[in-house]
């Protein structure tokens, strides 16, 4: 199924992101797998939206993927591992066939590497860092969701 087209009647959005805070590309990829990525995917067309929090396993390369769900609870729906391939957990109460966990399988499958094909689909970080989840100050850190200390680590780890 892809986001574009799923018949949902959206909550009341009263949420206003910056466009600072939109990912995109290189930016977006490091993001969501920094270590401690809160964001949400936003279908401008019909205003169709949901938050994800991917956290990093202490030592192993692996991701905990949650969505927001009632009463602003984060409930765990799966595990990525090195290969950022989604798997969904059995220990989830959110079932494999629930909307959010469509949207989040999409969002690696066809977005992830292929943003420029669905214009229409926007990320937002929520103005935290994507690594250590302070709250970002810098206009370099606030464009790219990751914060000036973590950032110059990631760019460390990454030479």
């Amino acid at each position: 199924m892809d986001f574009v087209k799923i018949p949902t009647k959206p909550e009341k959005f009263n949420h206003q992101f910056t466009p600072e805070s939109e990912l995109r590309g290189k930016q977006l990829r490091d993001f969501v797998f920094a270590g401690n990525a809160l964001f949400t995917i936003l279908n401008k067309d019909t205003k169709n939206y949901v938050t994800f929090k991917v956290k990093k396993h202490k030592e192993d390369d692996v991701w905990f993927v949650s969505t927001l769900g009632q009463h602003g609870q984060h409930t765990f729906i799966g595990t990525c591992f090195s290969d950022k391939k989604y798997k969904h957990s059995k220990n989830s109460d959110i079932s494999y066939n629930d909307q959010k966990v469509e949207v989040f399988q999409w969002f690696l499958n066809k977005f992830f590497n292929n943003q420029d094909k669905y214009p229409m689909v926007k990320v937002y970080h929520h103005g935290h860092c994507g690594a250590c989840g302070k709250t970002l100050t810098t206009p370099d850190s606030i464009k790219s969701g990751i914060g000036p200390v973590c950032g110059g680590k990631m760019r460390k780890v990454n030479r």
